[in-house]
């Protein structure tokens, strides 16, 4: 179980991501991946991936009218086959080497975030390749909406929610359930993540109060360093020790 002060500490960051992805369509494994990763690596992913498939449900109650369904089932069916081969590759690392591949695939998403165009064309190539990336981000750091994210950026507001929603939905608990498979999801990494949920519910209210107040760009650029920061730091960490 999570101790009091890292239940704490981790539910601020979740309440933070929650309250950015609720606001903006994404922010949540990019702010409080990062974060439980630091404090209890024994969680990552499961707990995580509890934690988003709580938030996408409220997302998909509020806004699954609005999801591209058709575009979903190249995504989805791209994230099917990252997710298999991920999970396997989760079951025979190390803690140590989990810790590392986590703050490299986040630096790897920032760095798309940072420098890919501001949207990419919504196509079947992108739509499943995205979902492959995310199956393999997703399963491994629980890190599975950024580049979705890109291919709905020039999307109405609510169709992007909707979309994410929707596809993180399926996808954390298709990652659940293939990390349960391999016998690498624990009793402890789902409790984790349950003690997290109202940190998301929290969040998720706010959210649905500032959402018309928020600039995406702008709290883009903030997410975005502050992930690279935390990645930075898991990544010296497991170099060092």
């Amino acid at each position: 179980m999570l101790d009091l002060a890292a239940l704490l500490l981790s539910g601020v960051a979740v309440f933070l991501g929650a309250a950015l992805q609720g606001g903006t369509g994404t922010g949540l494994a990019l702010v409080a991946t990062p974060i439980v990763q630091l404090l209890r690596p024994g969680l990552m992913p499961g707990a995580m991936l509890v934690v988003a498939f709580g938030l996408a449900l409220l997302a998909v109650a509020d806004e699954a009218g609005h999801a591209d369904w058709s575009g979903l089932r190249w995504a989805l069916g791209g994230r099917l086959l990252g997710t298999a081969c991920s999970a396997w590759a989760v079951a025979v690392t190390t803690a140590k080497g989990l810790s590392l591949i986590s703050g490299a695939v986040i630096l790897v998403v920032a760095a798309m975030a940072a420098l890919a165009p501001a949207w990419l064309p919504r196509n079947r190539l992108t739509l499943v390749g995205s979902g492959v990336f995310a199956g393999v981000a997703g399963t491994t750091v629980a890190l599975g909406g950024p580049l979705i994210a890109l291919v709905y950026r020039r999307s109405p507001a609510a169709t992007m929610r909707g979309s994410l929603g929707v596809f993180t939905t399926f996808g954390s608990l298709l990652s659940l359930v293939c990390l349960g498979m391999v016998g690498v999801l624990s009793w402890g990494q789902i409790t984790g993540g349950l003690a997290l949920l109202p940190f998301v519910g929290a969040g998720f209210l706010v959210a649905s109060r500032v959402r018309d107040r928020l600039r995406p760009d702008s709290v883009r650029g903030a997410v975005l360093v502050m992930a690279v920061l935390a990645a930075a730091w898991l990544i010296l960490r497991s170099v060092a020790g």
